[in-house]
């Protein structure tokens, strides 16, 4: 039992000696720091940069802010030369382990989880019990986790604007941020924004989308918001086509059905749904009712007669749960008027400013509209001819609308194909009889190109001047030009050569409109020497000695006159061989030299 004692007043001496070695150090670190994101739990794990094999010991401690200064907060020593290490705070005890890929690195893993928002750092010393001086150094960067609370909230700040947010520990995103799905071009939402509509955390925002991308994604239902760990769907947002393309002609009187869908998805028993409209003067509310009073199949269905404040900008439902409007259907408008005769039509090709998205998805190629609305109803329909004779009717029946959009996947089969709209008018509705045809138009214009896209990241580094950009926009971004695809350029996890002017390290990353995996490209200078592991200007001292450069052995002969002899006899055999030379030519009378003729009459090689 006194062994035993012995032995752990020993072992404790020893810690405070290293202890209060290590809180010696007069520096304060302030690492850049890296961030490890979870949900729940999950274990902070990195590797250290490789030290110089005399830093035998590596410390490893943490701190609430990123600052790591005297007094530290030592959770182990680790010495990676022996594969040991030495635990000094038993809270960690059993959540830190150690292995060693390298005799001067160790790779640390840390279990966290989230009520621990701590950095974690590596300092190194040499031996803290030798006689000389203790020297010490830090690691490139510090660590710290970084947890994603509760689900990814997502709603409409109005029905121009969507907002995505999710609450973090340390009230940031980590490297892949919240992503949106369908092309769309987000932004940072403000504060003022979140406020507003009630969310936590950091977000972003999607304002409403140009036409071009309606024409590319009509058939979507919902958006998507994402992150690593959770995701929300929205319907997508709503224009003007979508209020033209579901206009209908009515009576005063007559009895429609105002159908609204799809229901957005999650708990029904929840939410609310509105019908509202908006005329130019004022704005209507039929009714806001559970949407699980009024659930017709997957709609919303209402019998309602017709009122003059129908005819307006849109009569829409507007769904909501929790307060938050999460999603409104396409405005449904009704034009209640006499019959009147056949307004002017026009059939076009449409020609998106940055071209067809060309994604294997439907894109409306072209636009049959009406001037104006008309009684009794108008319906369109368009036929494609394509190169081989075959004809394809889109859609399958003529359709009640005064606008017709012609969707199509783009591939080789729609080359050097035609189109038409063919325009019919409807009959009185208590006949139940088909529309009949009026005429066929041909679109105007011609031609499409396919959207550019990037393929890949071009990274450049002179110095400390990095260049990152898209092969095919360069830097500029979708803020800068809304054609380019890239959203944002990042440049990170930079870390300086010692002493020098250029990095050692650089980090490339391109982030892409419309979500996916980012773009990345990492730099490593191979030339970067870690002047700590040599001494190129080494100064003698008490403790330390620099050593004697060895001088070449072939040098060290010459300088004794060792070679002299065989110099001397190269040197005669030199001119016996030149005196036998010119003897052997005076005994050859008949050689003659070679003769040059004119080059345009034989080769100078010729001779005589």
């Amino acid at each position: 039992m006194k062994l035993l004692a012995l032995f752990a007043a020993v072992f404790a001496q020893r810690a405070e000696n290293f202890r209060n070695i290590v809180n010696k150090i007069p520096e304060t670190f302030t690492p850049t720091a890296k961030t490890s994101t979870f949900s729940g739990a999950g274990s902070v794990q990195f590797t250290t940069s490789s030290f110089d094999k005399k830093q035998e010991n590596l410390v490893l401690v943490w701190s609430e802010d990123g600052a790591f200064s005297s007094p530290f907060n030592i959770i182990a020593n680790i010495r990676p030369a022996h594969s040991e290490f030495e635990k000094f705070d038993s809270e960690f005890s059993e959540d830190v382990s150690f292995s060693f890929p390298s005799d001067s690195s160790v790779a640390v893993s840390i279990n966290v989880d989230e009520s621990d928002s701590r950095f974690f750092y590596v300092l190194s010393f040499s031996d803290p019990f030798s006689s000389s001086d203790v020297t010490h150094s830090g690691d490139d960067f510090s660590h710290r986790a970084n947890f994603y609370l509760g689900e990814l909230q997502a709603g409409y700040l109005d029905v121009n604007t969507m907002i995505a947010a999710q609450q973090t520990t340390n009230g940031v995103l980590g490297d892949n941020g919240i992503t949106v799905s369908d092309d769309l071009v987000y932004r940072q939402a403000t504060q003022a924004e979140l406020e507003k509509i009630g969310f936590q955390g950091p977000g972003i925002a999607v304002d409403m989308p140009n036409d071009d991308w309606f024409a590319a994604h009509r058939s979507a239902e919902y958006v998507t918001f994402a992150t690593d760990y959770s995701s929300a769907k929205l319907m997508r947002p709503k224009n003007k086509e979508d209020v033209v393309a579901n206009t209908k002609a009515v009576l005063e009187g007559w009895e429609v059905e105002i159908s609204c869908g799809p229901i957005p998805e999650g708990d029904q028993s929840t939410m609310e749904v509105s019908i509202e409209a908006k005329t130019e003067s004022d704005e209507h509310q039929s009714f806001r009712a559970p949407v699980s009073e009024l659930i017709v199949g997957d709609k919303i269905s209402k019998k309602v007669k017709v009122e003059s404040w129908h005819q307006s900008t849109g009569v829409w439902c507007k769904f909501f749960e929790g307060g938050n409007l999460i999603g409104y259907t396409n405005p449904q408008t009704f034009v209640v008027n006499a019959p009147t005769e056949l307004p002017a039509i026009t059939a076009t090709y449409n020609s998106p400013k940055c071209g067809f998205v060309g994604s294997g998805a439907e894109e409306e190629i072209a636009t049959c509209a009406a001037a104006s609305a008309t009684f009794p109803p108008l319906f369109l329909q368009w036929k494609v001819i394509k190169a081989d004779g075959t004809e394809e009717l889109i859609p399958t029946k003529p359709t009640e609308t005064f606008s017709l959009k012609l969707p199509v996947v783009i591939s080789q089969e729609y080359k050097d194909a035609s189109a038409s709209c063919l325009v019919y008018q409807g009959t009185d509705p208590a006949l139940k009889s088909a529309p009949e045809f009026v005429k066929s138009l041909s679109p105007t214009g011609s031609g499409f190109s396919l959207k550019k896209k990037t393929s890949k990241l071009d990274m450049h580094v002179i110095g400390r001047d990095v260049t990152c950009q898209s092969d095919i926009f360069g830097a500029t971004t979708v803020a800068e030009d809304e054609c380019s695809d890239v959203q944002n350029i990042e440049v990170t996890n930079t870390v300086n050569c010692p002493l020098e002017t250029f990095y050692k390290e650089a980090t490339c990353r391109i982030v892409l409109v419309g979500g996916g995996v980012p773009l990345e490209s990492t730099y490593t200078n191979d030339e970067c020497i870690a002047y700590d592991m040599i001494e190129s200007n080494c100064t003698e001292s008490a403790y330390k000695k620099c050593p004697k450069p060895d001088a070449p052995e072939e040098l060290s002969e010459l300088d004794e006159g060792g070679s002299g002899p065989w110099f001397l006899l190269f040197f005669v055999c030199a001119a016996l061989g030149g005196a036998l030379l010119v003897y052997m030519n005076r005994s050859s009378p008949n050689q003659s030299g070679p003769k040059v003729t004119d080059s345009s009459q034989s080769s100078l090689l010729d001779t005589v």
